[in-house]
């Protein structure tokens, strides 16, 4: 079992942040959530409302915390299941886990939705054969009211996407645009590997941070858009966006480290132990290309942010649990 105390503090510290840029949201949720999702995102929130010191401070705040959801709703999980803590204090976990859906919905999107719901679905499919049945349950229908909601957000999201596709002009734009959109991951994948035209390669959205400390410019994605031929912006998975920055070898090379990177961590792994570290890099691999079903997820600084807070935290469990086994180890010798 990881510190309590570490563990509580650092649940309160992401439990205060998150809520506090939630709660100094809630008047621009009100207006977004009765706004056309694609004016949203088209003109983008500061061009359709008026935020002031409290919102702006609240999207900082979202913007440089929320990727922190995926060790959010680790705790819930973790602590419903293991540590039992208060109703209250796990319900604290779980709201402030929703910070980045409160951040997706700022801009009008459903990327941030999707990827809270595909990590709640995962960490329930973990944590479910050791929980109890009345716990299980509960879970499974809360759960189900959660995604009613989010699929009734997201269908309206999508509608507005495709408002003028659906004008009757033509018989494909009324009856396979949607379907069209839905497969365009695996045709722009292909269509990338197919004709894409390497003029170079750069780690600049693999790894942002290493990349501007190296350069004398920032990496500026609009610009980096701009200098190619092909639209990159569209959904290609992550490993689309790997093979434009990197190619094949990058590819290959991100299969051969992510093994090792999950044999290392399974080589630490002792049958019937619960090393909240071992649960917080397991997932944090694994969101790369649970997350990556659109694009590389972890292209910016911000959410890069949340990556190496994460391994902090790690340490801080590995650390503490030295120190455990170091008093246990004096307390039996004497």
């Amino acid at each position: 079992m990881p510190d309590d105390k570490a563990f509580m503090y650092i649940s309160f510290f992401l439990i205060a942040i998150n809520i506090a840029g939630i709660l100094m949201l809630l008047k621009t949720i009100v207006f977004v959530l009765g706004y056309d999702p694609k004016s949203l995102r088209d003109a983008g929130l500061k061009s359709v409302y008026s935020t002031g010191t409290i919102e702006t401070a609240g999207l900082w705040l979202l913007g440089h915390f929320s990727d922190f959801y995926l060790v959010l709703l680790i705790f819930f999980f973790y602590s419903v299941t293991y540590l039992k803590k208060g109703t209250a204090f796990n319900g604290f976990l779980f709201i402030a886990s929703l910070s980045t859906i409160v951040n997706g919905l700022m801009s009008g999107g459903r990327t941030q939705i999707i990827y809270w719901l595909l990590v709640f679905i995962s960490c329930f499919l973990y944590f479910r054969k050791d929980m109890a049945a009345k716990l299980r349950k509960r879970l499974v229908l809360f759960g189900m009211i959660i995604l009613s909601l989010i699929v009734t957000y997201i269908v309206a999201v999508t509608a507005s996407r495709f408002e003028n596709a659906f004008s009757g002009e033509t018989d494909y734009e009324e009856a396979f645009s949607v379907i069209d959109y839905s497969g365009q991951i695996f045709l722009n994948f292909n269509n990338f590997f197919t004709n894409f035209e390497h003029k170079g390669y750069t780690f600049a959205r693999i790894f942002p941070f290493i990349y501007d400390w190296t350069h004398a410019v920032n990496f500026d994605l609009s610009v980096y858009k701009r200098s190619i031929a092909m639209d990159i912006g569209v959904f290609s998975t992550f490993l689309g966006d790997w093979y434009i920055d990197m190619g094949i070898t990058g590819i290959i090379l991100y299969t051969f480290f992510y093994s090792i990177a999950g044999i290392l961590i399974r080589k630490d792994y002792i049958p019937g132990t619960r090393k909240l570290q071992q649960l917080l890099l397991y997932f944090l691999i694994f969101q790369i290309p649970l997350n990556g079903l659109f694009y590389y997820s972890l292209y910016n600084k911000t959410a890069m942010i949340s990556v190496i807070g994460t391994v902090i935290i790690c340490c801080i469990f590995r650390f503490s649990e030295g120190e455990q086994m170091e008093l246990a180890d004096k307390s039996m010798a004497v």
